[in-house]
């Protein structure tokens, strides 16, 4: 689904990049297809089937009137859907580079085609409170209020100016507002949305719980639905439930945030089960729990998995088993792989001896912040032979509070060494 939606995005800039003339006036029947398009992608940023169907509307509309806004408006809102990784909506952070500059290029042009559409303007301002330019978000909000005060847009993204910059009540107040002007039933639930997160500024974890069971009432089949309420759960410590909610969401539709999501709540039921946190400790489910995350690609649950191997936790010791999953984990940059890794490179577990192989994963898990793989570095230039480089590893991991260092810096003192 993922590559579905990345070709759509591509396709609709395409559309944004063309060049087009300020219209003299706009055709209803394009006006009306565009904006199905828009509240289309808006709805449904989560199934490929209905974001096909919004491009397909997009296209017809462009072969009518290039010129239409909100051709321009849904390029841009394509551009934020596909240009967001995980977590929160309205952070810069969250977004592929280029994204949002890609979506604010699209935005401007809807905004040069017609500056008097208040939509624009409401559109502006997310972009602008994504990227935290307040300044041009509150311009444009309050362009968009003198343009259409009847608007929801207007007071919901005044709500999510406010939910950002942490003011609740005054969010909380905004999105009262909203709610009586709501058009579509779709509104409601992004108001429930933002009502939840407003209620984790408050430390009201009660509200925000029976907030996301009343989406799951309401959409019943939703596989997001499911998932919002199952990563609520599993950031709450209730990852047995939020499993259970996993679960419901892949079989209405699986698509790559649930999968994320679904593979971390393995990962950290693995952990209960190994350390006997909350459960009664098992290592062979402990095992089980961390494959089932490392088969959804998450690189914990691998790095977990081989280390289950490695010391013959839960399964058979099998060294070429834990490299198979440190491997793993490491190319997707976790850095405990990568430690782990050097660690065998070294003392040729599961594979062939290699100092240059331990090395090389060592030195990209301190370049990952690992501490302790400062220690390793000095380990392997200790077995080498090249005693005042491993001195000079340990003491970078000694002040970093890494068991053991300061031992080997003083055995090696002790033998003459500097």
């Amino acid at each position: 689904m993922k590559k579905i939606v990345l070709l759509l995005g591509a396709a609709l800039l395409n559309i944004a990049t063309l060049a087009a003339e300020t219209p003299e006036g706009s055709n209803p029947d394009v006006r009306q297809l565009a904006r199905e398009a828009y509240f289309e992608i808006e709805d449904n940023v989560f199934s490929a089937e209905r974001l096909r169907s919004a491009a397909n509307k997009l296209e017809k509309a462009y072969s009518m009137e290039p010129n239409e806004p909100f051709i321009y408006l849904s390029s841009s809102l394509v551009a934020i859907v596909v240009g967001h990784g995980v977590g929160i909506w309205y952070k810069a952070d969250r977004f592929a580079r280029g994204a949002l500059d890609n979506a604010l290029e699209s935005a401007k042009k809807a905004l040069e085609l017609d500056p008097n559409l208040a939509h624009t303007h409401a559109h502006l301002a997310r972009i602008y409170i994504t990227r935290a330019d307040f300044d041009d978000a509150r311009a444009h909000l309050d362009r968009a209020k003198a343009l259409d005060p009847s608007s929801f847009y207007y007071w919901y993204f005044e709500g999510i100016l406010a939910e950002i910059q942490e003011d609740a009540h005054r969010a909380y107040r905004f999105f009262d507002e909203a709610e009586t002007r709501v058009t579509r039933k779709s509104q409601l639930r992004l108001i429930s949305n933002h009502r939840g997160n407003v209620a984790s500024i408050l430390g009201d974890s009660e509200a925000k719980e029976s907030l996301l069971l009343d989406d799951i009432r309401n959409y019943p089949s939703d596989a997001n639905a499911y998932n919002t309420y199952g990563a609520f759960l599993s950031n709450n410590g209730r990852v047995q439930e939020a499993i259970v909610q996993y679960e419901k969401a892949v079989e209405l539709g699986a698509f790559p945030l649930l999968l994320r999501n679904m593979g971390s709540a393995y990962n950290k039921l693995g952990e209960k089960y190994q350390n006997g946190k909350g459960v009664e400790q098992d290592q062979q489910k402990a095992v089980e729990f961390y494959r089932k995350g490392a088969e959804l690609g998450n690189p914990y649950a691998m790095g977990n998995t081989g280390f289950m191997y490695e010391k013959g936790f839960g399964v058979d010791q099998d060294y070429g088993e834990a490299v198979r999953w440190y491997e793993q984990g490491a190319n997707l940059e976790n850095r405990f792989s990568q430690a782990k890794l050097g660690y065998l490179y070294l003392y040729g577990l599961g594979v062939d001896r290699d100092i240059e192989g331990a090395k090389r994963w060592y030195l990209k898990a301190v370049d990952n912040g690992y501490a302790k793989a400062l220690f390793g570095l000095g380990a392997v230039y200790e077995e080498d032979g090249d005693y005042p480089e491993a001195i000079k590893w340990y003491r970078k991991a000694a002040t970093q509070g890494v068991d053991h260092a300061a031992d080997r810096i003083t055995a090696l003192q002790q033998r003459g060494y500097q």
